[in-house]
């Protein structure tokens, strides 16, 4: 049932009309907010699909670059990294190939000839040839390089003296006594002391025997020094470097090509 009410009783309510008045005020408030908000996302023309689109375009292409410029950087590295690794396999082969020819001119054995005048000359030339290359292929600082070095320097040395002994070999009898002289310093110094001290000719015979022993003395000394230099130990030194060698040029071979390995597959190097 509808109250009613006289003026006197229910009066107009001034709350109710100012409530009124304050909901006019929320909605207008309201209206004039989207209408900024509109005058904001469509600032330069766009709506608000076109600004999430443009935002998705400015994310994508920026990735596309970040990702770009991460795939350039990778390749480059890749590619120096391969140019490393290839070079240094490579280097691997030479060094091994020279290593190979070197130990086949080098190693011992007991029917290996004797090369006499111009295949003497060119087996030494190859010989020093390939030892240049081959210290040329090594890092002079490094431990294991260093060793190889010096076994190649003491290779041909033993060499040198292995023909040098065949030398007095080919040499007459007769004629070893002055080659001893012009080859070997010491004992050309002793014997020309030895020469000033000879008898004269009223020396008695004591003097003779005792000028005679000196000089056999001197001429022992020098054959036994020239077999300690020269004889079986100079065989068997010549031997025993050239499995050194060999043992040296694998291990160290084979720790390149681990580390050429290792290296390939991080994409990194050491100098």
């Amino acid at each position: 049932m509808k109250q009613s009410c006289s003026k006197s009783v229910c009066p107009k309510s001034p709350t109710f009309e100012r409530g009124g008045i304050y909901l006019k005020n929320v909605n207008q408030t309201a209206q004039e907010s989207a209408g900024i908000a509109a005058d904001v996302i469509t600032y330069y023309g766009l709506t608000i699909s076109q600004w999430f689109t443009l935002v998705a375009v400015i994310v994508t292409l920026t990735v596309g670059i970040i990702n770009l410029v991460s795939s350039l950087t990778t390749n480059k590295r890749t590619v120096f990294v391969n140019a490393v690794t290839s070079e240094r396999v490579k280097w691997m082969g030479q060094l091994r190939e020279l290593l190979s020819e070197y130990l086949m001119l080098t190693t011992y054995y007991e029917q290996r000839p004797i090369l006499k005048g111009k295949e003497q000359t060119d087996y030494f030339e190859k010989l020093i040839f390939l030892k240049n290359r081959i210290q040329l292929h090594l890092n002079p600082t490094g431990d294991d390089d260093k060793k190889i070095i010096d076994l190649t320097e003491k290779i041909n040395d033993k060499l040198f003296k292995v023909y040098k002994a065949n030398e007095l070999l080919d040499v007459p009898e007769a004629d070893r006594f002055r080659f001893a002289l012009n080859d070997n310093t010491v004992f050309k110094e002793n014997v020309v002391k030895l020469l000033l001290e000879l008898p004269g000719k009223e020396s008695t015979s004591e003097a003779y025997n005792d000028f005679n022993a000196k000089l056999n003395k001197e001429i022992d000394s020098f054959n036994n020094g020239y077999k300690g230099d020269y004889g079986y130990s100079l065989r068997d030194d010549l031997a025993s470097y050239s499995k050194e060698l060999v043992r040296l040029s694998s291990s160290y071979l084979k720790k390149e090509w681990e580390r050429v390995k290792r290296e390939a597959k991080k994409g990194k190097f050491k100098k």
